[in-house]
């Protein structure tokens, strides 16, 4: 997990100027850290992607993002995590081996074995993997699968993105905070600092200026 945040004071204090839509820049900002969320959690599912043999729908639906808060009067932020659904060894095509079933999670590198394991070839059992509990026939488990919370190569991933993130934050903030000042720019701002755009959608974003 990693946390996207922005401080309005900082906001502030690059574009001084903005003190007069003090009532529009958390909305904007709210804009800013919204859009960094989206784009953040695409790229991860886009790392994932190049080193998982899952479907791309699978692994997004373990990718997640927190919807935007203020916890503190000067800051807004949210979050992108991780999921801990596991990934269903079905998705990385097993293969009934002698010794077990071998599967490969892994776009790189070589294949897995599960020691006496069995079902990839039987379909009423979902073409799962599955394992004895004992030396009897029965009971049999399902095996749960791969964690993407336990595992290296997706924590690698969010790292990375993680990385990118402040250049990120910072083009987005650049977006909303340049709607702020064409406001200002084009007279659309009276003496209390609001902007005289009522319901107005932006052709573009889609973001309301009113209120953002």
């Amino acid at each position: 997990m990693f946390e996207v945040q922005t401080n309005l004071m900082d906001l502030q204090e690059m574009h001084s100027i903005l003190n007069l839509l003090s009532d529009q820049l958390p909305g904007a900002a709210a804009a800013a850290v919204g859009d960094t969320l989206d784009i953040c959690r695409e790229r991860v599912i886009d790392e994932l992607e190049t080193q998982f043999n899952a479907p791309r729908e699978e692994l997004a639906q373990r990718v997640g993002r927190s919807e935007v808060e203020r916890p503190l009067r000067q800051f807004i932020q949210g979050k992108v995590f991780l999921r801990g659904r596991p990934l269903s060894l079905r998705l990385f095509k097993p293969a009934q081996h002698a010794k077990g079933v071998v599967y490969r999670p892994y776009t790189s590198g070589g294949m897995r074995l599960v020691p006496h394991a069995f079902g990839p070839e039987i379909n009423k059992l979902g073409r799962g993997v599955f394992r004895r509990k004992g030396k009897e026939r029965k009971p049999i488990e399902k095996l749960p699968g791969l964690k993407l919370t336990d595992d290296p190569v997706a924590e690698a991933a969010m790292e990375k993105v993680a990385g990118e993130m402040p250049q990120i934050l910072q083009a987005q903030s650049e977006k909303y905070m340049g709607k702020l000042l064409d406001a200002i720019n084009e007279g659309r701002v009276d003496a209390f600092g609001r902007i005289h755009v009522s319901q107005q959608r932006d052709a573009e974003d889609g973001v309301r200026y009113t209120g953002f």
